[in-house]
Protein backbone atom coordinates (compact mmCIF):
# COMPACT_ATOMS: atom_id res chain seq x y z
CA UNK A 1 0.00 0.00 0.00
CA UNK A 2 1.09 3.53 -0.72
CA UNK A 3 -0.37 6.92 -0.40
CA UNK A 4 -1.78 7.95 -4.09
CA UNK A 5 -1.45 11.49 -4.26
CA UNK A 6 -0.19 14.75 -3.35
CA UNK A 7 3.27 15.53 -1.83
CA UNK A 8 3.47 12.37 -0.29
CA UNK A 9 2.96 10.31 -3.08
CA UNK A 10 4.52 6.91 -3.37
CA UNK A 11 5.30 6.67 0.26
CA UNK A 12 4.86 3.24 1.50
CA UNK A 13 2.17 2.76 3.96
CA UNK A 14 2.48 -0.31 6.62
CA UNK A 15 -0.63 -2.64 7.35
CA UNK A 16 -0.26 -4.89 10.15
CA UNK A 17 -0.20 -8.97 9.93
CA UNK A 18 -3.32 -11.27 9.86
CA UNK A 19 -6.93 -9.75 9.61
CA UNK A 20 -6.60 -7.28 11.97
CA UNK A 21 -7.98 -4.30 9.85
CA UNK A 22 -9.02 -4.01 5.94
CA UNK A 23 -7.31 -1.27 4.89
CA UNK A 24 -9.15 1.03 2.14
CA UNK A 25 -7.43 -0.49 -0.79
CA UNK A 26 -5.09 2.06 -3.26
CA UNK A 27 -7.60 2.06 -6.14
CA UNK A 28 -10.67 3.24 -3.68
CA UNK A 29 -8.56 6.27 -1.65
CA UNK A 30 -7.31 8.00 -5.19
CA UNK A 31 -11.08 7.53 -6.09
CA UNK A 32 -12.00 9.20 -2.96
CA UNK A 33 -9.72 11.52 -2.88
CA UNK A 34 -10.45 12.46 -6.96
CA UNK A 35 -14.35 12.71 -5.88
CA UNK A 36 -13.27 15.56 -3.09
CA UNK A 37 -10.73 17.38 -4.60
CA UNK A 38 -12.80 17.89 -7.71
CA UNK A 39 -16.12 18.65 -6.28
CA UNK A 40 -16.34 19.47 -2.65
CA UNK A 41 -12.94 20.69 -1.24
CA UNK A 42 -11.34 24.03 -2.53
CA UNK A 43 -8.65 24.97 -0.52
CA UNK A 44 -6.79 22.16 1.51
CA UNK A 45 -4.64 24.08 3.55
CA UNK A 46 -7.32 24.89 5.62
CA UNK A 47 -9.13 22.13 6.03
CA UNK A 48 -8.62 20.15 9.53
CA UNK A 49 -9.32 16.18 9.01
CA UNK A 50 -11.02 13.64 11.02
CA UNK A 51 -9.82 9.96 10.35
CA UNK A 52 -12.39 7.34 12.26
CA UNK A 53 -11.66 3.84 12.69
CA UNK A 54 -8.38 4.82 11.15
CA UNK A 55 -6.82 1.82 11.21
CA UNK A 56 -3.21 2.23 8.92
CA UNK A 57 -3.99 5.88 9.30
CA UNK A 58 -4.11 5.77 5.28
CA UNK A 59 -7.29 7.97 4.78
CA UNK A 60 -6.25 10.72 7.00
CA UNK A 61 -2.22 10.75 5.50
CA UNK A 62 -3.72 11.13 2.00
CA UNK A 63 -5.55 14.25 3.20
CA UNK A 64 -2.39 15.53 4.38
CA UNK A 65 -0.42 14.59 1.79
CA UNK A 66 -3.00 16.53 -0.29
CA UNK A 67 -1.95 19.71 1.92
CA UNK A 68 -4.75 19.80 4.62
CA UNK A 69 -3.97 21.42 7.90
CA UNK A 70 -4.53 18.94 10.64
CA UNK A 71 -5.60 15.56 11.01
CA UNK A 72 -6.79 13.81 13.96
CA UNK A 73 -6.59 9.99 13.97
CA UNK A 74 -9.06 7.76 16.28
CA UNK A 75 -8.49 4.26 16.73
CA UNK A 76 -9.38 2.08 19.67
CA UNK A 77 -7.51 -1.36 18.65
CA UNK A 78 -4.09 -2.07 21.04
CA UNK A 79 -3.01 -4.27 18.26
CA UNK A 80 -2.74 -1.11 15.23
CA UNK A 81 -1.61 2.03 17.26
CA UNK A 82 2.00 1.01 17.06
CA UNK A 83 1.50 -0.10 13.01
CA UNK A 84 -0.81 3.66 13.24
CA UNK A 85 2.56 5.30 14.94
CA UNK A 86 5.26 3.66 12.27
CA UNK A 87 2.98 5.48 9.32
CA UNK A 88 2.65 8.58 10.68
CA UNK A 89 6.76 8.90 11.10
CA UNK A 90 7.52 6.98 7.96
CA UNK A 91 5.06 10.13 6.01
CA UNK A 92 7.25 12.84 7.84
CA UNK A 93 4.03 14.45 9.78
CA UNK A 94 4.72 16.38 12.02
CA UNK A 95 2.89 16.59 16.08
CA UNK A 96 1.55 19.85 15.16
CA UNK A 97 -0.95 18.89 11.98
CA UNK A 98 -1.41 14.97 13.57
CA UNK A 99 -2.75 13.86 16.52
CA UNK A 100 -3.49 9.94 17.54
CA UNK A 101 -6.12 8.97 20.01
CA UNK A 102 -6.60 5.86 21.32
CA UNK A 103 -10.53 5.47 21.80
CA UNK A 104 -13.55 3.77 20.78
CA UNK A 105 -14.77 6.06 17.93
CA UNK A 106 -18.53 6.51 19.61
CA UNK A 107 -16.63 7.66 23.00
CA UNK A 108 -14.80 9.99 21.52
CA UNK A 109 -17.59 12.15 19.52
CA UNK A 110 -19.35 12.37 23.21
CA UNK A 111 -16.02 14.07 24.45
CA UNK A 112 -17.07 17.85 24.92
CA UNK A 113 -13.12 19.01 23.40
CA UNK A 114 -12.91 16.49 20.28
CA UNK A 115 -10.79 18.72 18.46
CA UNK A 116 -8.37 21.61 19.49
CA UNK A 117 -9.84 24.81 20.53
CA UNK A 118 -11.68 26.50 17.90
CA UNK A 119 -10.91 23.97 15.49
CA UNK A 120 -13.97 22.59 13.40
CA UNK A 121 -13.52 19.29 11.40
CA UNK A 122 -13.77 20.36 7.37
CA UNK A 123 -13.59 16.70 5.97
CA UNK A 124 -14.70 13.69 8.10
CA UNK A 125 -13.05 9.92 6.92
CA UNK A 126 -14.46 7.30 8.49
CA UNK A 127 -13.79 3.34 7.31
CA UNK A 128 -15.86 1.12 10.21
CA UNK A 129 -15.91 -2.52 9.85
CA UNK A 130 -18.22 -3.99 7.36
CA UNK A 131 -21.54 -5.46 8.36
CA UNK A 132 -21.51 -4.22 11.50
CA UNK A 133 -23.99 -1.37 11.26
CA UNK A 134 -22.29 1.51 11.81
CA UNK A 135 -23.24 3.69 9.26
CA UNK A 136 -26.10 4.73 11.16
CA UNK A 137 -24.87 4.35 14.61
CA UNK A 138 -22.26 7.00 13.03
CA UNK A 139 -24.37 9.42 11.59
CA UNK A 140 -25.64 9.66 15.09
CA UNK A 141 -23.07 10.24 16.69
CA UNK A 142 -22.00 12.86 14.26
CA UNK A 143 -24.94 14.24 14.63
CA UNK A 144 -24.52 14.89 18.47
CA UNK A 145 -20.58 16.02 17.70
CA UNK A 146 -21.48 18.33 15.23
CA UNK A 147 -20.01 21.15 17.75
CA UNK A 148 -17.14 19.88 16.38
CA UNK A 149 -17.70 20.11 12.94
CA UNK A 150 -17.60 22.50 10.27
CA UNK A 151 -21.43 23.73 8.75
CA UNK A 152 -20.11 22.68 5.35
CA UNK A 153 -18.38 19.47 6.23
CA UNK A 154 -18.24 16.50 3.69
CA UNK A 155 -18.02 13.63 5.50
CA UNK A 156 -17.50 10.04 3.13
CA UNK A 157 -18.33 6.99 4.83
CA UNK A 158 -16.74 3.33 3.51
CA UNK A 159 -19.32 0.99 3.66
CA UNK A 160 -19.90 -2.73 1.72
CA UNK A 161 -21.78 -2.44 -0.94
CA UNK A 162 -24.71 -4.01 -0.07
CA UNK A 163 -24.97 -1.57 2.95
CA UNK A 164 -27.14 1.77 1.98
CA UNK A 165 -27.34 5.01 3.69
CA UNK A 166 -30.66 6.93 3.26
CA UNK A 167 -30.66 10.13 1.22
CA UNK A 168 -31.83 12.03 4.41
CA UNK A 169 -30.90 11.03 8.07
CA UNK A 170 -30.91 13.15 10.43
CA UNK A 171 -28.48 16.70 10.01
CA UNK A 172 -27.03 15.01 6.74
CA UNK A 173 -27.98 14.54 3.53
CA UNK A 174 -26.53 12.25 1.10
CA UNK A 175 -24.63 13.79 -2.29
CA UNK A 176 -23.54 10.60 -4.13
CA UNK A 177 -22.44 7.14 -3.56
CA UNK A 178 -19.91 5.19 -5.71
CA UNK A 179 -19.42 1.11 -5.30
CA UNK A 180 -15.85 0.03 -6.24
CA UNK A 181 -15.81 -4.03 -6.04
CA UNK A 182 -17.11 -4.91 -2.55
CA UNK A 183 -17.07 -1.40 -1.24
CA UNK A 184 -19.34 1.56 -1.51
CA UNK A 185 -18.57 4.95 -0.24
CA UNK A 186 -20.95 7.63 0.83
CA UNK A 187 -20.53 11.21 0.42
CA UNK A 188 -22.69 13.35 3.28
CA UNK A 189 -22.86 16.70 3.73
CA UNK A 190 -25.11 18.76 6.24
CA UNK A 191 -28.93 19.33 5.57
CA UNK A 192 -29.26 23.30 4.19
CA UNK A 193 -32.55 23.71 5.72
CA UNK A 194 -30.66 22.89 9.30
Amino acid sequence: MRITGGSLRGRKIICPRGHIVRPTTDRVRQALFNVVASNYIQDWRKLVVLDLFAGTGALGLEALSRGAKACTFVEQDRRVIPVLKKNLLLAHTTTSVTKLVRADVYDFLQQKRRLPENEQAGLVLADPPYGKGHLIRLLDALTHACDSLSPKVLIVIEGEKREQVPEKYSDFRLLKSKSYGNSSLFFLKRNKDR
